[in-house]
């Protein structure tokens, strides 16, 4: 555009200097037309643009992770006349990622008439998109000159994080993790078989399979067992959105949504009681859900894709002063790129890895599919 510029300046002092040696009517009269012609171009793109109407819609607001979405931009000119040509340009900026691409549509639509255009994106991340037009230029004819038009569209896409599911066999795996990490009441007895909560003689009523023979044939009276009641403790994820200095930033914030989502899904297929807890910078509280259906769960995780990220373990200080901590398994999910886990050593260790009932789980691409099955990986 700036070359087309200066080849009409270099024009325009070319048929001045002509008028100037030469008194002619013709190189005047041409004179008096590009003098005048950028003055009717812009009153007339001027005119153009109060006859646009440009409108944007998105059909799904809420998508996959992979998924395309296609962006509808239409475009009616009520004006007679066309209108040359039509620029475009919209940005689409992730959430807590150093992503941020601008699309430009080029485009022109006859007088009286409308053009629908579709424009296709991969959401290669998950999390909040953002989708605004950022300006929109009309153009001459001869693209030297050009006017703002209006169109005022603001949106956003929730992408939601690719769903790791458990393997079959895993599945029994995890009913022995619960058999070995379960406590017992010290204060009543219950029908776990498997520990026995008190001794005592026989009374009328009671079920003849717990009297204890090899006891009972050591004395006079029979002897019952009565069996252990088992705590059951509510499994909880707690998800630390800490912020990498690595260049694939971006990425390991997607791998703790990955795996929160996969994890929290494997409770809910296998009816399993849970809590899911993240910290809400923007109001410097820790927040607690309790899921019980799957509607929940994306609900859930869904507002924690929208919380931005923070370079201090406020969910793990928070969580260790509140009543949550209390009668609760916890799986502790942040990033495997996020080197500085001194912080852990009073609860953990160095390293992370298992906290007796609890898990620390340090999500990376390649150890998803694995902590899915297995609950806590060892680094």
């Amino acid at each position: 555009m700036l070359k087309r510029k200066i080849l009409y300046l270099v024009a325009l002092v070319c048929v001045l200097s002509v008028n100037i040696l030469y008194i002619e009517y013709t190189p005047f009269i041409l004179l008096i037309i590009m003098i005048l012609f950028p003055i009717v171009i812009r009153v007339f793109l001027k005119i153009q643009t109060n006859h646009l109407e440009i409108q944007i819609s998105m059909q799904d607001k809420i998508v996959s992770q992979g998924d395309t979405v296609v962006i509808k931009t239409k475009i009616h000119n009520t004006f007679i006349f066309p209108t040359p040509n039509i620029v475009l340009k919209f940005r689409v900026r992730y959430l807590n990622y150093d992503v941020d691409n601008v699309h430009t549509i080029n485009s022109s639509v006859r007088g009286n008439r409308v053009l629908e255009l579709n424009t296709n994106l991969i959401m290669n991340y998950c999390g909040t998109v953002y989708l605004y037009v950022e300006q929109v230029r009309l153009f001459d004819y001869l693209s030297l000159f050009k006017v703002k038009g209006e169109c005022f569209y603001n949106s956003s896409i929730v992408v939601m994080p690719k769903l790791y599911k458990p393997t079959h066999d895993n599945e029994r795996a995890y009913n022995a993790y619960f058999s070995e990490v379960d406590e017992y009441s010290q204060d009543k007895s219950g029908d776990d078989p498997s520990e026995i909560f008190d001794l005592r003689e026989y009374a009328d009523g009671d079920n003849l399979n717990r009297i204890h023979w090899k006891l009972s044939s050591r004395g006079e009276s029979l002897i019952v067992k009565e069996y252990s009641c088992p705590i059951a403790k509510t499994e909880l994820i707690l998800v630390e959105l800490l912020a990498t200095s690595s260049k694939a930033g971006g990425k390991n914030i997607d791998y703790i949504y990955q795996t929160v989502y996969a994890l929290g899904n494997y409770f809910w297929h296998n009816e399993i009681s849970f809590k899911l807890a993240y910290y809400d910078i923007s109001s410097c509280n820790l927040k607690c859900i309790t899921i019980d259906s799957f509607e929940k769960l994306q609900s859930a995780v869904i507002n924690i894709i929208e919380m931005k990220v923070y370079k201090e373990p406020y969910a793990w200080n928070d969580f260790w002063i509140s009543e949550i901590s209390e009668d609760a398994r916890i799986h502790y999910i942040m990033s495997k790129a996020y080197e500085n886990l001194e912080y852990m050593d009073a609860k953990v260790g160095k390293n992370g890895g298992c906290i007796g009932e609890n898990n620390i789980i340090l999500a990376d691409e390649n150890n998803i599919q694995e902590i899915v099955d297995l609950f806590y990986l060892k680094v």
